[in-house]
């Protein structure tokens, strides 16, 4: 649910533009969490900015962000912010696609999203798709990204670009500190093709030589990505294959599989990820299995809570959660 703060005409202003228009909308939950040893509480609640207008020429732009990431918005994702600062981004599209930049996904987020979430609190949140670059990626200081995407009917194309990924020795000074950075490019590319029951796609990451340093910040990626509809279930499913150490990982394969009836939805879960031995692990792998079940209360609020265990080989931990999600 969106709410309307304001629509103001201001081309006497800017002549190209038509129209202007600001939104708030967010989102929030409470519930309790069972991390694997106590029972907590847990609550968390979130305001939404989007901003959004038209040039006479038709053109579309705009931009959000978060309350609380209202600062890192204002840096613009610049090198020394924190990664609390989240910088939100700014549009732009038309005939030609769709152009992004700010803290945006990678080419690949762009076009395949993540699995499906088990819980109010997606319990650590094993259904991200473990990605080498762009919002939420594993990597430290990428600085401003840019996303391009284009899409028909049927077929989708995404190229993403950001500053830079990983640490180096050399340092600069930023905002009166010393940060170490290595500034190599990051950059992402995306195709899938669609139907009225599948989509399969295809992308590949790279982020570069780790330069000996911490050879988890640099590699590639590729991976494989399908989504369809069977029997009454929405299904996803990826493979990713890692070089160099990226993340610490080899591979990585998930699904996820949800299935709904009157107002239940019922969501499978099920992860496992390879890891790189010469990336500071043992080698071995980290399993994620997971079930999760959300009663629709109607009027934007779900009753949602679910299960998820992990072994990571070292040991075993099941967690769980229950709890209300609201948005507004």
């Amino acid at each position: 649910m969106k709410y309307l703060l304001s629509a103001a005409v201001i081309g006497a202003a800017i002549p190209s533009l038509a129209y202007a228009e600001v939104e708030l909308s967010g989102d929030a939950r409470m519930g309790v969490v069972y991390d694997g040893a106590d029972m907590q509480f847990s609550q968390r609640l979130r305001l939404r900015f989007t901003l959004s207008g038209e040039t006479d020429d038709g053109l579309e732009f705009g931009a959000t962000f978060r309350a609380h990431d209202a600062e890192g918005a204002e840096q613009g994702g610049a090198f020394g912010a924190s990664d609390d600062d989240k910088a939100g981004h700014v549009w732009i599209s038309g005939a030609f696609g769709e152009l992004k930049m700010g803290d945006v996904d990678s080419a690949a987020e762009e076009a395949f999203g993540n699995l499906s979430r088990i819980g109010f609190t997606g319990l650590d949140d094993p259904h991200d798709i473990p990605y080498i670059n762009g919002d939420g990626a594993d990597t430290l200081d990428q600085g401003p990204g840019v996303v391009y995407g284009y899409a028909t009917d049927r077929f989708e194309v995404h190229f993403g670009v950001t500053d830079g990924s990983g640490p180096r020795d050399e340092t600069e000074e930023v905002d009166g500190a010393e940060r170490a950075f290595r500034r190599d490019v990051t950059y992402s590319v995306a195709t899938a093709v669609s139907g009225d029951d599948y989509k399969v796609g295809l992308a590949y990451l790279d982020n570069g030589d780790a330069e000996g340093n911490n050879d988890a910040y640099g590699g590639s990626q590729w991976i494989a990505y399908a989504a369809f509809e069977v029997a009454g279930w929405s299904v996803k499913a990826f493979h990713s294959d890692f070089q160099d150490g990226a993340m610490g990982l080899n591979r990585s394969s998930g699904l996820s599989a949800d299935y709904s009836f009157d107002a239940i939805e019922l969501t499978l879960f099920a992860r496992r990820d390879g890891l790189h031995e010469s990336a500071g692990n043992v080698g071995g792998h980290h399993e994620f299995l997971g079930i999760g079940a959300g009663y629709d209360l109607g009027g934007d609020a779900v009753l949602r809570g679910g299960v998820m265990h992990s072994d990571t080989g070292a040991y075993e931990e099941t967690i769980a959660d229950l709890g209300l999600e609201l948005d507004f």
